[in-house]
């Protein structure tokens, strides 16, 4: 005969909720095609974001530059307003990620459900600075987006390591 705990039971319901909660924010937003967000366009069908009349910057990392497109929300400008501005990071299986030295501000409307391949968010947990190149399809959490790669997400794949990322104005 087997036994089950109190222990037991109340961590397979909090994991059910769990599940539940994100099933339901996981549905909700892929049941939109295109959703307008100022001047950002979210296409589920390309899986892309498209910034228009954003700020252009380039980030360099080791001998590579990848060039990026910061949107015009408020955790951006902040973001701009610091410029050129190095943070301490590394590469992970789909992202880089770096701890920011001071945290950007946001608001919830700031907050999207998940990430984009391409995609360079802040993350609230732990004031990452974060460039997303892969793994959209298995995404969670909530992100600030500030904006998105110019360029293919594979060239990130080949960086390795610990670095630094230098964020400057694209001249």
């Amino acid at each position: 005969m087997v036994t089950v705990s109190n222990k037991q039971i109340l961590l397979v319901l909090f994991s059910v909720l769990l599940v539940a909660i994100f099933a339901e924010n996981y549905s909700s937003t892929e049941l939109i095609n295109e959703e307008q967000i100022g001047e950002e366009v979210m296409n589920k069908e390309n899986s892309i974001r498209e910034i228009k009349n954003g700020t252009r910057i380039n980030m360099h990392i080791n001998n590579k530059t990848i060039p990026g497109i910061l949107n015009d929300g408020k955790p951006a400008k902040e973001l701009i307003d610091r410029l050129p501005y190095t943070i301490h990071a590394s590469k992970y299986d789909f992202d880089i990620c770096g701890v920011m030295d001071k945290p950007l501000s946001f608001s919830d409307e700031d907050l999207v459900p998940g990430w984009k391949n391409g995609d360079i968010d802040f993350t609230t947990q732990g004031n990452y600075f974060t460039i997303l190149y892969d793994n959209e399809e298995n995404c969670y959490g909530e992100f600030v987006n500030l904006g998105v790669i110019d360029c293919d997400p594979s060239i990130i794949a080949e960086i390795n390591g610990s670095f630094d990322i230098l964020i400057e104005l694209a001249d």
